[in-house]
């Protein structure tokens, strides 16, 4: 079986900064107890705290880059559990 670790690190609407060190540690912890690595998907940067326009225009690129990670995995030909820390939430599914 093939399992899968994402941590995504981009901006996504966030209104403070603690959401994406929260992921960051929760991956760590999962890579170091399942012996994976983790990928990492988009870049770290500051809260903008702004009108939801402003911010999912910004974060676009590594949502794309997030929906992009997330094909990868779902056009394997076989099946594959991927866990996938976004945020400061877990996510297993099953494939």
């Amino acid at each position: 079986m093939n399992v899968s670790l994402t941590v995504f690190q981009g901006r996504a609407g966030d209104h403070n900064d603690l959401a994406i060190p929260g992921a960051k540690s929760i991956a760590l912890l999962l890579s170091q107890q399942l012996g994976l690595e983790a990928t990492v998907v988009g870049t770290p940067e500051p809260a903008l705290s702004t009108h939801w326009r402003t911010e999912l225009d910004v974060a676009m690129p590594a949502l794309r880059a997030m929906q992009g990670r997330f094909q990868r995995i779902l056009s394997r030909r076989y099946p594959a559990p991927s866990l996938d820390a976004q945020f400061t939430c877990i996510w297993i599914a099953m494939f």
